[in-house]
């Protein structure tokens, strides 16, 4: 009996002693089946060479999971592939009007087709690929890496990362793609007289016909790189994966980076990111002119010249290796309680990469203060969407690495549906929570859009006709003159504010516009007394202007009303001066100066709007038509969330945001 206890407690030593890569490798070749015998002639091949080895069973132990679809999957889809080509050849590869129609018109003729990819087999990658051919992906990983004199130093982590694996989204049928990419390309990183970025720029410039669908045709599966190559369109993330491709072949460190919804916008975006010197380099996987912008316009501080302002609240980065960490890992959280986001289990959070993350804790509710996972959530396409995964601590929600400047909501998660357990809450660009609760007051909504996105022509339209203009302060005796400020090439379409504080008074404020058109839907002076800042009400244009439009009066510009604004021409110029003058009534200290430059009212007279609040729900408030001006709800609830809904446009709808509403500004998020 003691034998029997020993070699039990012996037995039991041993298996303690098995590290956790040996444990998973032994799951994987467990789980290949028939095709076990594949996997470890890639081992066995390598037994001599302990860091291919060692490369190799990175790929195998992390290869559950990983799968393509069948070949016959992509057959099938063959004539739609050919007709989607000869379009585009018929267009000369343009995303014209025309092409969009027929090539919409082709995805709705095979729609019965293409709903059958719902059915589409799923091949384990376990169970399929063979020795040779993964063993000519890792030694040509391997030979291209240390060419590259960008990466040749970086470590064999990174390395495994993001250079080794063979592929970099699943579903796609594995090829010999790596080896004709290296031969193209691999030259082009083996110079060190150019930069990597010169060298990464000729293979988009190269690569630049394949191009962004614009969502048409994005329901005709890719299923591999040839089809990618033929019909030359796809999404983001197509094209991202297929850059991750090339360049992984030439052996640059890549991978693919994305936010699974903006924090003010309604959509989520992928791109491809770089790794130098273990330093990331994110850029547009798309042949574009500012590829290189990503860590500017996502670092939630700035605003982009042409697409506005975006607000980033996570970013994460697709692994081919599993990150055992969150919900998904909790033996004791049910998969069925995990958002689909979260059951993904190779994205990598990287937020602080491109932005000041900070950890928040939140209030929710006491029937939630016994759960164990909670999920943050921002707003887009008319519902909350998750974004990261929490912990309860101390009767909070705990939340790591979150954007600022943006709008939250935290929700329980259970059997596929969300429920509110927190107030919706703005965390501020300074790092506060903000929560936003509905008072016993009313207040009085105006609107003249449904959203914050303006598209690049009708924003830099706006923006060009105030740009340039110098704000000055002028005294009572028109000599004392001071610079307070211009109106520059980053302004924003919806918020602006100058900071003055110079302890000086002034009776007149002058702008000096580039043109005789004056177009503002703001521009609100704001004084301080008794440590309070308000608009000084008693400011007045007494600069001669003739409307544009006839529903608008002067006044619209100064009324503090975000909504309502006016576009006229300035009648009595002096010069070549094209004056405004702010008659301030008597000398007053300014300490900031809010703007906002004339956006035309997208309230269309066919459409009906309808406004709702948040309280602990969406609740319906009421509705009017549009009226090609703006719109005024009469004693709306005060202090909440409020959205506004158009059934009638779809393209309308796309942009709905959520907003605040405070003493007449709006605040989209």
């Amino acid at each position: 009996m003691m034998k029997r206890f020993f070699f039990i407690f012996v037995f039991a030593g041993c298996l303690s002693c098995i590290s956790d890569s040996d444990k998973r490798l032994s799951e994987s070749l467990k789980r290949a089946g028939d095709n076990r015998v594949e996997l470890e002639k890639v081992l066995s091949h390598y037994k001599n060479d302990s860091q291919k080895l060692e490369a190799a069973r990175f790929l195998i132990e992390n290869m559950s999971g990983h799968y393509s679809v069948s070949p016959d999957s992509e057959e099938k889809y063959q004539t739609l592939y050919d007709r989607h080509e000869s379009i585009s050849i018929k267009h000369n590869w343009t995303t014209s009007e025309e092409w969009k129609q027929e090539i919409d018109s082709l995805e709705k003729a095979n729609i019965h087709l293409l709903y059958s990819t719902y059915s589409t087999s799923k091949i384990s990658d376990l169970t399929y690929i063979k020795s040779d051919w993964l063993i000519q992906q890792i030694d040509l990983a391997f030979r291209a890496w240390k060419e590259n004199v960008y990466t040749r130093n970086l470590s064999f982590e990174t390395f495994c990362d993001f250079i080794l694996p063979y592929r970099f989204r699943d579903g796609i049928i594995p090829n010999y793609s790596r080896a004709p990419f290296y031969e193209k390309y691999g030259y082009m990183f083996r110079d060190s007289t150019r930069s990597f970025i010169q060298a990464v720029d000729s293979l988009l410039y190269w690569n630049r016909d394949i191009q962004f669908n614009w969502t048409f045709g994005n329901k005709i599966p890719v299923y591999s790189l040839r089809v990618l190559q033929q019909i030359k369109y796809g999404q983001c993330d197509e094209k991202s994966w297929y850059n991750c491709l090339m360049f992984s072949s030439c052996g640059m460190a890549v991978c693919t980076d994305f936010v699974p919804n903006r924090g003010n916008r309604n959509n989520a975006h992928t791109w491809n990111t770089l790794i130098v010197n273990e330093e990331s380099y994110p850029l547009e996987p798309f042949w574009d002119k500012d590829r290189w912008n990503y860590k500017t316009i996502y670092n939630n501080v700035n605003i982009d010249r042409e697409w506005g302002k975006f607000r980033i609240p996570k970013v994460f980065r697709n692994t081919y290796s599993i990150q055992r960490e969150g919900p998904l890992f909790d033996k004791n959280c049910p998969k069925k309680n995990i958002p689909g986001l979260f059951r993904n289990p190779r994205i990598r959070d990287v937020s602080e990469q491109y932005f000041d993350a900070q950890d928040i804790d939140v209030e929710i509710s006491d029937n939630a203060k016994n759960l164990q996972y909670v999920y943050i959530c921002v707003y887009g396409n008319r519902k909350w969407v998750p974004v990261h995964w929490g912990k309860i601590v101390n009767g909070q929600a705990h939340f790591t690495k979150m954007g600022k400047d943006i709008l939250y909501i935290v929700a329980s998660y259970a059997n596929g549906k969300l429920e509110p357990i927190s107030e919706p809450f703005y965390l501020t660009p300074e790092g506060n929570i903000q929560y936003v609760q509905k008072t016993d007051k009313t207040t009085n909504i105006y609107f003249h859009n449904v959203g914050c996105y303006v598209r690049p022509a009708p924003k830099k339209e706006a923006v060009n006709k105030i740009l340039g203009t110098l704000i000055v302060g002028v005294d009572s005796s028109n000599n004392g003159i001071d610079t307070l400020g211009i109106i520059n090439e980053d302004t924003d379409v919806w918020e602006n504010r100058i900071t003055v504080r110079n302890n000086k008074k002034y009776r007149y404020i002058d702008l000096y516009l580039p043109s005789d058109t004056v177009a503002f839907n703001d521009f609100v002076l704001y004084q301080e007394e008794n440590g309070k800042i308000d608009p000084i009400s008693k400011a007045r244009i007494c600069t001669q202007i003739l409307p544009i439009h006839k529903k608008e009066t002067l006044d619209m510009i100064t009324d503090g009303i975000s909504a309502t604004g006016f576009m006229g021409l300035i009648t009595n110029k002096s010069g070549r001066e094209h004056k405004l003058r702010i008659d301030l009534q008597e000398e007053q200290e300014i300490v900031s100066i809010y703007f906002s430059p004339y956006i035309y009212s997208i309230m269309k007279p066919t459409c009906t709007y309808k406004l709702y609040y948040w309280d602990n729900s969406w609740i319906y408030f009421g509705e009017q038509k549009g009226n090609d001006s703006f719109l005024i709800f009469n004693d709306v609830p005060q202090g909440a969330l409020y959205r506004i809904e158009n059934e009638g446009d779809s393209f309308q709808q796309g942009k709905e945001r959520v907003f605040l509403y405070e003493n007449g500004f709006i605040r989209w998020l």
